[in-house]
């Protein structure tokens, strides 16, 4: 992949969005810029809060000298006509010397808050840098409850000193909304899964396998799928932006695949290959720059087709995973496309190189279920669509990036009583698109930290559902980050491996025993 040109993108753009059909302008629900007294009137301000004009421009500013004073600012929202709707909140912001806050949530404060029956206490916002920073627009997108009535837009500092500023205030209903799948039953054609085999039963795992890893996993455990990754500093931001050195990277994972995909085939085992790091990265709010910028959503085709021109005709590999996890956490510029159109894109290019290999999409929200109440089967055959399972995230996801330990399951979580029953409801929508439409389902990455109370029997739940409906799965991880891993005993504390097989492990192993191995 050369280093591609400005006009090249463009061009490309251009023909991205010709193929996958251009979506509408958003529109405007609500919008202020401080000018008039009326609209200002409408806020409630807090004690270090003012109204200043400059050029012409009057502007919110909240100063901070106090991490422990209230320093927000605040409007209320009547949203109740927008429920059910997904909406980006945006607007100008600057900084001056704003101190870094203890917890990562805090600090400058672009977010909503609203309680609902069915969701209970939420607070989405943007997130947005410390230190300080010139007039740049900030937002963030998130979908409305059903339930939903009035709202309030805050607007200031938490836990942090320092100075902010506002403008130009804009919440828009986005152009991707929610669609209606019409019943199951409706498409009768037979859904493609891939494979031959009655069931794929796997992990993901990481790059840097050891023929002993695989016939572990194979023999030893049963697994006939690896999600293999091509990923490296997952949780860093603004990478991959050097699309030379990107592609000399790109280089060096494709040689490894190229030697772990025989000792694959000898142990019978798939390979699904998930594209991980993206060319470009993702920004501070995990957004990916390849949405934004379109040398990246370029270069994202580009490396597709140098990944199937030099995989093409392998049968090892069952499916190309096109991105994985996609993220526009804010409004996506006119012209050029969302998770969807890029990843359709994508396989269009593909398929001109290998026209029957499977591909796999997945949604954005991170591949969450919620996101498959967005989507359609796109129009190209031989696709399989992705969803990953990690709720509720409080329990799943505890003792990771600041969440706090010994959150039980089954048992109340967020006030709400979490059980398989509960689980179900949040797979609902995944099983609504495959039920509508007749499609196969691969069910990428579900886990718990290993330490978490009960991720034994969530493991045990979690499965049943997907082998109820039928669908592939892979679970997260196999010896890559200790956190999630199965060898490890459940206590936080230890980083030995455990002695005797984990409980998390029988079960898995469990499922594994029915497997059948590939290529035999």
């Amino acid at each position: 992949m050369k280093k591609t040109s400005a006009l090249f993108s463009a061009l490309l753009m251009s023909v991205v969005l010709a193929a996958v059909g251009a979506t509408p302008s958003p529109a405007t629900i609500f919008k202020t810029g401080f000018e008039g007294k009326s609209e200002r009137e409408l806020f409630k301000l807090c004690p270090s809060a003012s109204f200043p004009s400059q050029d012409k421009e009057t502007f919110l500013k909240v100063s901070a000298t106090s991490r422990q004073a209230n320093n927000t600012s605040s409007i209320q929202l009547d949203l109740a006509p927008y429920k059910g709707k997904m909406i980006a909140v945006s607007a100008r912001v600057k900084a001056d010397e704003v101190s870094e806050p203890d917890q990562r949530w805090n600090g400058v404060k672009l977010m909503l808050h609203f309680e609902t029956e069915s969701k209970g206490k939420e607070w989405p916002g943007a997130n947005i840098d410390s230190g300080s920073f010139d007039w740049k627009t900030i937002s963030f997108t998130t979908v409305l409850p059903e339930d939903i009535s009035a709202a309030t837009l805050n607007l200031g500092l938490q836990d942090s000193t320092g100075t902010v500023c506002f403008d130009d205030i804009r919440i828009v209903i986005t152009k991707r909304q929610r669609i209606q799948h019409p019943p199951p039953g409706s498409f009768t054609q037979k859904a493609f899964k891939g494979h031959p085999l009655p069931r794929l039963r796997g992990a993901m795992t990481g790059s840097k396998l050891e023929e002993e890893d695989i016939r572990t996993f194979a023999q030893d455990w049963g697994g006939n799928l690896l999600r293999f990754q091509i990923n490296r500093n997952w949780h860093a931001s603004n990478d991959n932006r050097d699309l030379a050195e990107y592609n000399l990277w790109i280089d060096s994972q494709l040689d490894l695949l190229e030697r772990v995909l025989p000792l694959c085939r000898k142990y019978g085992v798939y390979v699904a290959l998930d594209l991980h790091a993206l060319p470009g990265g993702r920004y501070t709010d995990r957004s990916m720059a390849m949405f934004y910028e379109p040398v990246y959503a370029a270069a994202f085709i580009e490396v597709w087709e140098k990944i199937a021109r030099r995989c093409k005709g392998n049968p090892v590999i069952w499916a190309y995973d096109l991105v994985n996890e996609p993220v526009h956490a804010h409004l996506i510029p006119e012209g050029m496309a969302d998770f969807w159109e890029l990843q359709t894109a994508a396989a269009r290019a593909i398929r001109a190189i290998e026209p029957d290999k499977p591909i796999i999409f997945e949604v954005f929200m991170w591949d969450s279920p919620e996101g498959f109440n967005y989507v359609r089967p796109v129009e190209l055959p031989n696709i399989i669509y992705q969803a990953h399972m990690y709720e509720p995230g409080r329990f799943t996801h505890q003792g990771i990036s600041g969440n706090p330990f010994d959150i039980r399951y089954p048992g109340v979580i967020n006030g709400r009583e979490e059980n398989q029953a509960t689980l179900r409801e949040y797979l609902k929508p995944v099983r609504d698109f495959q039920l509508a439409y007749n499609q196969h389902i691969y069910l990428g990455e579900f886990s718990a930290a290993r330490w978490a109370p009960g991720a034994e029997r969530y493991l045990s739940d979690v499965i049943e559902i997907f082998e109820e409906y039928g669908w592939d799965w892979s679970y997260h991880a196999y010896r890559e980050a200790q956190c999630w891993s199965l060898e490890h005993t459940e206590d936080k504390n230890k980083t030995e491996l455990a002695r005797e097989p984990t409980q998390r492990l029988q079960i898995i192993k469990k499922w594994f025993s029915q497997n059948k191995r590939a290529f035999q």
